[in-house]
């Protein structure tokens, strides 16, 4: 099995407990909050027997376990609930953002395997020279480098200064640009890394 392979089942394995306790957190954080949230989304001037009601409605008059096991099976089977701003079903909310998602995914990987493919061979061939050196120390940029810092760096100079390509939006290649590279650069790095050692094996 190659080391790439393994590393996208491994990556897939641990999304499980990763999800499950990003959940988890999260249930938490909305219990921690002061305040009743069927108030808050009636507003101060409802009646004690709305407020009993929607609680009722949200599951949220039952003990805390009950509720954290009513909200992971609804989770497991797709339901996520109604969002409190919307009105609209949350799995719709999701859905309509997948095609993006999916978008910028696929044009980040495609940065990476661009980027690393012929920065790991060329490590692997000149292996202990300066280009190797200079090529994992790139590598080893690319994952040191935060994309949240890189991003809106990259925004500036390119969108802002430059004026290069556009800030934000969808719909062009060119709104790709900026967060595919942000994205794919610390991709890259680990797959630079992972192609020169499968290389050198």
């Amino acid at each position: 099995m190659s080391a790439v392979l393994q590393y996208v089942i491994r990556r897939i394995v641990w999304a499980v407990p990763v999800l499950l306790g990003v959940a988890t957190l999260v249930f938490s954080l909305i219990h921690l909050v002061p305040g009743d949230p069927a108030q808050a989304m009636l507003g101060d001037g409802a009646s004690a027997q709305d407020v009993a009601e929607l609680r009722a409605t949200l599951g949220l008059d039952r003990p805390l376990p009950a509720q954290y096991g009513a909200f992971l099976r609804r989770a497991v089977s797709g339901d996520l609930g109604v969002s409190f701003r919307t009105g609209q079903p949350v799995t719709t909310m999701i859905a309509e953002r997948v095609p993006a998602t999916a978008e910028l995914a696929m044009a980040a990987m495609i940065v990476a395997i661009v980027i690393a493919l012929p920065l790991g061979i060329v490590a692997a061939v000149w292996r202990g020279s300066a280009i190797d050196y200079g090529a994992m120390t790139f590598a080893l940029a690319g994952i040191c480098v935060p994309n949240f810092w890189l991003g809106p760096l990259l925004a500036i100079l390119f969108s802002v200064e430059l004026g290069w390509l556009p800030v934000s939006g969808r719909g062009t290649p060119a709104h790709l640009v900026l967060p595919a590279v942000s994205l794919g650069l610390a991709l890259a790095a680990i797959l630079a890394r992972m192609t020169r050692a499968s290389l050198l094996d």
